[in-house]
């Protein structure tokens, strides 16, 4: 059986769905625009709704991501 991995925090998620973490950032702050499979790899990986993902505010899409990276460091908590 393979061990769960928990994605707490944005380098993780980067790597995750194969991105550097500075492009992830890049796409988190709105400075730069997701294409199609960066937005399906994000929302297959943390659950995101695909239209937060393509069209939310930066701050919208700060808090679900936000609330992601909480989620999964409660997971691997109760996991221990």
């Amino acid at each position: 059986m393979s061990e769960e991995k928990f994605i707490t925090n944005q380098k993780e998620l980067a790597a995750a769905v194969g991105r550097t973490p500075e492009h992830l950032s890049g796409v988190k702050n709105r400075l730069r625009g997701p294409s199609d499979d960066m937005i399906e790899r994000l929302h297959k990986v943390t659950g995101i709704k695909m239209t937060v993902l393509f069209g939310a505010s930066s701050r919208k899409l700060d808090l679900a991501f936000k609330k992601f990276f909480k989620e999964q460091r409660m997971r691997k908590m109760l996991s221990m």
